[in-house]
């Protein structure tokens, strides 16, 4: 939307976009695109790709909680969760008794006005206070 005026934009976020490369985000569009063939243009925005994110967390959740499923089981079994690989998706995720937040890796984006997209120019990265 922007157009030329985001020529020297460099954001962070710690999810990849509808159009970036990785075999989630890939699935993501798949998946997408076959329930709503035709909408792969205007791009969805990050919290799409959280979304998904979300679910695969749950999911995980889920299934470590087992077939005995309640509140108590279903957190402790989040607790476990250690460098769990959504393929692009986001970075690694990780939560223990003491933190659920979960997810602290980001990426570096600059602007690309020709194709009006964010293009990575980092991998996942920790911030400074984590390392």
């Amino acid at each position: 939307m922007a157009g030329s005026a985001s020529k020297n934009y460099i954001g962070a976020t710690p999810l990849s976009h509808w159009y970036n490369p990785g075999e989630g985000v890939t699935r993501m569009r798949e998946i997408t695109l076959k329930y709503k063939p035709g909408s792969e243009k205007p791009y969805r925005n990050s919290m799409y790709t959280m979304g998904w994110v979300m679910s695969t967390i749950l999911y995980e959740g889920l299934r470590r909680a087992g077939k005995y499923l309640d509140i108590e089981s279903f957190v402790a079994a989040l607790e476990t969760i250690r460098d769990m690989d959504t393929k692009g998706l986001c970075g690694p995720i990780n939560f223990s008794s003491t933190n659920h937040k979960g997810l602290y890796h980001s990426k570096l984006y600059k602007a690309d006005p020709e194709s009006g997209k964010l293009l990575s120019i980092t991998d996942w990265r920790l911030p400074p206070s984590k390392k």
